[in-house]
């Protein structure tokens, strides 16, 4: 079988060029490609990373973000089944033949399959998810001492299964493995959505169709969570990241859930949100007006 491997590049050059190496010395008797689908990088990574072995580079022309940058690297792919890759990740086994062997050798009906994500501490980190309905979500953001800037989901991993794959509702955006039919059968990542969900939105309408997203345990692939991310070692509180990932719980609600259910969580998180923030000491003023401000934009 042949693979697609499907990689956003936005300003991360020697992150991108790592992941790249780790594939090309670990993925064997497989046929690939690698296409890196460059969001508009100002460091130089479309020309650096045009001379690594595998490659295509596809010059997005702006920063589209994470799904539709990823829908036109699947435009670009020529192979059957696509692969889903953070640009910080690196791969220390031969994750294709996992992924392959697991659709060759197990009669579901699959839809997304993936892995447990390590830490450079071989500990497991955030890897998939179950979807939590709108007004629990809401419950957990009540709750919280903090914002909420976590995806909408609950609790990453909880009660990781001891089989050596098991069934889960979503799996990260940094490493999903399927068909491209099956891609494209289902309408691609919603380009309404910049970052944060689209991901957990695409398979829930993989679920929708019938089909099901596994974790399976043979594939190692570390993820340096938050280091394709801009500003990451930021000290003050990142308004830009909570005012997109809420936008992006909002689209996802919007899309997934009746319009009762959506008025109902629109109201109570933007109500909820603007007493946390107007409390809260250690935003500033400007980020407090802005955040306030973003919902009445929807």
């Amino acid at each position: 079988m042949e693979v697609s491997i499907i990689i956003v590049n936005y300003n991360t050059k020697t992150l991108t060029a790592n992941c790249i190496e780790s594939i090309n010395s670990k993925i064997l008797d497989i046929k690939y490609e690698i296409i890196i689908v460059d969001n508009s990088s100002a460091d130089g990574s479309a020309e650096y990373l045009a001379n690594f072995r595998n490659v295509k580079i596809i010059k997005a022309g702006s920063n589209l973000g994470f799904g539709k940058a990823n829908n036109l690297g699947v435009k670009h792919a020529k192979y059957d089944y696509v692969w889903f890759l953070n640009s910080d990740t690196i791969i220390l086994n031969n994750v294709l033949k996992h992924f392959i062997d697991f659709y060759k050798n197990f009669n579901f009906n699959i839809g997304v399959v993936g892995s447990l994500l390590l830490d450079t501490n071989d500990n497991v980190g955030p890897s998939f998810g179950y979807f939590v309905h709108p007004l629990k979500e809401i419950m957990n953001i009540f709750i919280e001492k903090f914002i909420d800037v976590n995806r909408f989901s609950n609790k990453h991993n909880n009660n990781i299964s001891n089989s050596e794959y098991f069934k889960v509702d979503w799996i990260s955006g940094a490493s999903m493995f399927m068909r491209r039919e099956l891609f494209k059968e289902i309408g691609e990542f919603d380009p309404k959505f910049f970052m944060y969900s689209e991901e957990v939105d695409l398979q829930k309408r993989i679920n929708k169709f019938g089909y099901e997203n596994f974790i399976i345990k043979g594939p190692s692939v570390i993820h340096l969570e938050g280091g394709s991310s801009k500003n990451k070692n930021e000290k003050t509180f990142n308004s830009k990241k909570y005012i997109t990932i809420t936008t992006s719980k909002i689209i996802y609600v919007k899309n997934n859930y009746s319009k009762f259910v959506y008025l109902i969580y629109y109201f109570l998180l933007a109500t909820i949100t603007t007493l946390k923030v107007i409390v809260n000491r250690n935003i500033l003023i400007k980020d407090k007006v802005k955040i306030i401000k973003s919902f009445f934009y929807e």
